[in-house]
């Protein structure tokens, strides 16, 4: 079996300004920038570490599509058990503008009782908006027993394209170990 590596560089800049010059005796702008630069080790625990990835384009054929972060394939096709989910991020591509897919904690039949609690209820669900809509959460320093856990009574995740048949880009980086 070959030994599995996993490191990875998150980069993130928002970059915007506003400029005020009517009725100023000198005009003037306001910069509004978050930057964000990290970088993930391999190892099972501690802050900025990963040893897990899942990265599926997911085709949600206008039915609800849960996933279980205990039971998901790395980019090998082994299965893997994530404790601790760092990377979060969903991003769909349709052009189509109806085409949005809801993500929100499973209630799918008797999974809603280990549905991941890190997201909302289906009442409240994160929209990932068609044309480039992403949904990125992000945890790299959480340790113990807070920040993004996954266990047995919180595990499972749910898309949901409504009436459409949406492809949904999926990137879950994480760990073994909680």
């Amino acid at each position: 079996m070959a030994t599995q590596v996993v490191n990875g560089t998150i980069n993130f800049t928002a970059d915007f300004a506003e400029s005020f010059s009517t009725g100023l005796i000198t005009a003037f702008s306001l910069p509004a920038r978050i930057t964000r630069s990290l970088t993930y080790a391999n190892a099972t625990t501690g802050v900025l570490t990963v040893d897990q990835i899942h990265a599926k384009v997911y085709t949600l054929a206008a039915a609800v599509t849960q996933i279980d972060l205990t039971s998901l394939l790395d980019l090998n096709g082994n299965t893997m058990n994530m404790a601790r989910v760092r990377e979060f991020v969903c991003y769909n591509a349709d052009t189509v503008s109806t085409h949005s897919v809801n993500v929100y904690r499973s209630s799918v039949s008797s999974a809603s009782a280990s549905a991941w609690t890190i997201l909302p209820l289906a009442t409240a669900p994160i929209t990932v908006w068609a044309n480039g809509g992403t949904f990125w959460l992000s945890d790299p320093n959480s340790l113990t027993t807070v920040g993004n856990v996954v266990g047995a009574a919180s595990k499972y995740v749910t898309f949901d394209p409504g009436a459409f048949t949406v492809n949904l880009s999926v990137l879950i980086v994480g760990g073994s170990a909680a």
